[in-house]
């Protein structure tokens, strides 16, 4: 029998953003609609940081998106 590598499980929190990077638009909406449902314990800079900077590079409007990065700020502001 092969052996398969494995490889180390992930936090949502890391794995996003290679998500977010990578995504098509369709798929960034729904990472996004994703990321809006879900309870973030860390790297809320990084995931808005690589949101702005995929919805820059495919020419959406600044304002896309906004109401999920207040979500992302709140959590971060409660983690605190």
């Amino acid at each position: 029998m092969g052996q398969t590598e494995t490889k180390a499980l992930r936090p949502f929190h890391e794995t996003i953003i290679d998500a977010i990077n990578s995504a098509s638009s369709d798929n960034l909406e729904a990472l996004m609609s994703l990321v809006s449902k879900t309870k973030i314990p860390a790297n809320h800079d990084a995931i808005i940081e690589a949101f702005n900077d995929k919805k820059k590079g495919m020419g959406w409007l600044e304002e896309a998106g906004q109401d999920i990065i207040e979500s992302l700020l709140r959590q971060k502001a409660e983690m605190k």
